[in-house]
């Protein structure tokens, strides 16, 4: 089948006959199943791996913003312990936005999984992970094309408001420590907790009100792009590279299935890159050389270096992603070299991004098939060069 039918096809299966793929749900599971018989059509090793993953990521990231009424309760009569606790939370928060599970790890987990194929160098100088999330996202006011934009700023707010609660506790500690008073510290504490009372509450009600999407674009278009990388993989190699390509379930649990990826790979390489293909089926065709809504990071210099040879060819332009988190986001936070290929509005956004247009008919598989040609050619480049 020619490459744009095939494209097609599997945009039509995964976005068309499947009504939604959100994560640890069944359709997700046949999903799976379809992009592993995929795989086998041109790679000799292929498995499904199975993961565990919290229900729904939303409600962990408003916990944590709603404990810090805890923390302004406990600062009314010990604010140095106040103080500590909310360094605590504050930290695991933190920690839970670069991917390490803290409390959240205490909560059930629902089953999802990753399909992986691999294909093995007989020289590999490293490897190279290409990835895309099959899962879809759910469609709730957070996402509402009026609010995506701006939810950088409302997340900046979010922790520069736990800094301050933390901050005002230790003032206060510090201050009754010498038997004085800074009168207006509990005020500001209670004003910041409000807001983050509020941002709590946006959360909830998000978690409680979303509806599914087919997720035409984001991201069975990346699946379909991978799907193609795959073809050409196979049919012809990078020499000097292992080449992992990995469909990732549960993105929408923080990037469950990439954080399991990742936790995964073992040492002794040379060196490990990921390349991540996200939402490539309608915008403007872009590769990043920075990644971070809160911390920003440098994408690998060797796939910028590549991207940037190969990109006027191919018709990609390079961008900084600072309005979401890519599923590069992880391996970045890792240390690994990683980029993401996406398409984006002006808003620096994915088009339809998690929202109920996003559907077939928006569309461009000539997009995709252009994604997949500029992966290969990323590929096969660094593949050329015996050490990196």
């Amino acid at each position: 089948m020619a490459g744009i039918d095939q494209i097609r096809q599997d945009i039509l299966f995964l976005a068309g006959r499947l009504s939604h793929r959100c994560a640890q749900s069944e359709e997700e599971l046949e999903a799976a199943r379809y992009i592993e018989g995929r795989f086998r059509e041109h790679c000799a090793s292929v498995d499904i791996e199975s993961f565990g993953a919290v229900d729904n990521h939303n409600i962990v990231v408003a916990s944590y913003m709603a404990e810090f009424l805890v923390v302004a309760l406990l600062a009314v009569w010990w604010p140095l312990a106040a103080t500590l606790y909310g360094a605590v939370v504050f930290l695991s928060y933190a920690a839970e936005y670069m991917g390490y599970p803290i409390f959240s790890r205490l909560l059930p987990h629902f089953e999802s999984a990753n399909v992986v194929a691999r294909h093995y160098a007989e020289r590999p100088a490293g490897l190279l992970v290409v990835t895309a999330h099959y899962d879809s996202g759910s469609a709730s006011p957070l996402t509402s094309p009026d609010v995506a934009p701006h939810m950088r700023a409302v997340q900046t707010a979010v922790v520069l408001c736990m800094l301050f609660v933390v901050a005002t506790c230790a003032a206060d500690g510090m201050a009754a420590w010498v038997g004085g008073v800074i009168p207006a510290v509990e005020g500001l504490r209670w004003a910041a907790v409000a807001v983050l009372l509020s941002a709590a509450a946006a959360h909830f009600y998000g978690a409680g009100h979303s509806t599914e999407v087919r997720g035409a674009i984001t991201n069975a278009s990346g699946v379909a792009a991978l799907l193609q990388v795959a073809e050409k993989v196979c049919a012809d190699p990078p020499e000097h590279l292992d080449v992992w390509l990995v469909a990732t379930g549960a993105h929408e649990r923080w990037m469950a299935g990439m954080r399991e990826l990742v936790s995964g790979i073992r040492g002794g390489r040379q060196f490990v890159h990921f390349i991540n293909i996200e939402s490539v089926g309608a915008g403007n065709l872009c590769y990043t050389t920075s990644e971070g809504k809160l911390v920003t990071a440098a994408c690998g210099a060797d796939l910028i270096e590549t991207a940037k040879t190969e990109a006027p060819v191919h018709g990609f332009a390079a961008t900084k992603l600072r309005r979401i988190d890519s599923a590069a986001h992880i391996p970045l936070a890792r240390g690994y070299g990683a980029i993401s290929l996406m398409g984006l509005d002006p808003n620096g956004i994915p088009l339809h991004w998690n929202w109920t247009s996003d559907s077939i008919s928006e569309v461009n598989e000539q997009a995709i098939a252009q994604t997949a040609h500029f992966a290969h050619a990323i590929i096969k480049r660094l593949g050329a060069k015996e050490t990196l």
